[in-house]
């Protein structure tokens, strides 16, 4: 009886790290679409939306890298002006 209960015991702790995982990796594919669609919307919007994209929209230098070099020239530029005292005004 004991040794039915420890291999019971063994199974359930099995079967919960693989329901972890499982729910990990598609915690990870649901993280994946979110960032693709992401990057999507900033495709096809964020050109016409130049000086009125809010902080953390563009995280990085990699989403520049996907909205082409037109883009990232003329973000660079904006944030530039920014810096500068009357901010947008400079433009």
């Amino acid at each position: 009886l004991l040794e039915e209960r420890r291999c019971q015991i063994a199974i359930d702790k099995q079967r919960d790290i693989d329901e972890r995982i499982e729910a990990e990796r598609i915690e990870q594919i649901r993280k994946q679409i979110i960032e693709e669609e992401r990057i999507k919307l900033l495709r096809e919007h964020a050109y016409r939306l130049l000086g009125y994209l809010p902080k953390g929209v563009i995280r990085d230098e990699k989403d520049l890298d996907h909205l082409g070099n037109d883009f990232k020239n003329e973000f660079k530029r904006r944030q530039v002006n920014m810096q500068y005292s009357g901010g947008w005004d400079n433009l």
